[in-house]
């Protein structure tokens, strides 16, 4: 299966991820920053989690731990704009654009910092 998910992310053309607090998203940071530095085509959506009481699978997060991993978003969000792609705070809106390629392309300069 992992095999199967790399070849998958190797030869798509545009990669989507949800970074939420659903889970501590800690090995999809690290994926999403070294696919933005490597030029690849992404469409990111980033979502903060909530506070410190946060919990994740019945697990309390500590206010340590909740703070590295908002820390992380924030500096993984900041890498990834830097290289001038958008992240977005809605999956839906992030679905459309992702489905029209077209509007991908004519968007991303429109979206990003630079």
């Amino acid at each position: 299966m992992i095999e199967l998910e790399h070849q998958a992310k190797v030869t798509s053309q545009i990669l989507f991820y949800v970074v939420n607090d659903q889970t501590r998203n800690v090995a999809s940071m690290i994926e999403v920053s070294q696919y933005a530095g490597s030029n690849r085509r992404l469409i990111v959506v980033l979502n903060p989690y909530p506070g410190p009481d946060h919990q994740i699978n019945g697990e309390k997060l500590t206010t340590a731990e909740y703070e590295d991993l908002q820390n992380a978003m924030e500096t993984v969000q900041d890498l990834i704009e830097r290289q001038g792609i958008p992240v977005f705070n809605s999956i839906k809106v992030a679905h459309v654009l992702c489905v029209d390629t077209t509007a991908y392309s004519a968007l991303i300069p429109l979206l990003t910092l630079r």
